[in-house]
């Protein structure tokens, strides 16, 4: 807006003063777009840090979840008969191993109700 009042002056006076008018309109647009272009690489920015923080958070979970989908598809190779629910239940132990050597705390009455989530969302 204050741009635009000092185009307006400028057409309106002459001379050094229409000149002078020009430069500060320029210097008002400058200052706006310099503001927003900061704003949308500040937000993200912190857009991508947010992000990265919670792949960070997030990575030994899907670590474990990778893992299980490997076990579970060697298994369902063996015997494409088999529920998803019968391969959670055989691949229990070794995907609760995995998760303790990563650090993932996996609730015991809920483990293996998890894998089989992850199965059934997988396809299995």
């Amino acid at each position: 807006a204050m741009a635009l009042m000092l185009v307006n002056e400028a057409l309106r006076l002459n001379g050094e003063a229409s000149a002078v008018a020009t430069i500060d309109a320029q210097e008002a647009i400058t200052a706006v777009v310099y503001h927003q272009i900061q704003e949308k690489t500040f937000a993200a920015a912190a857009s991508k840090k947010g992000k990265d923080a919670a792949d960070a958070k997030h990575k030994p979970i899907k670590e474990v979840k990778t893992f299980a989908l490997k076990l579970a598809k060697e298994r369902h190779k063996q015997d494409e008969k088999m529920s998803a629910w019968q391969i959670s239940d055989e691949i229990l132990g070794r995907v609760e191993h995995r998760a303790q050597e990563l650090g993932v705390k996996l609730s015991p009455d809920r483990s293996r109700k998890t894998i089989h989530g992850w199965l059934k969302t997988a396809g299995y």
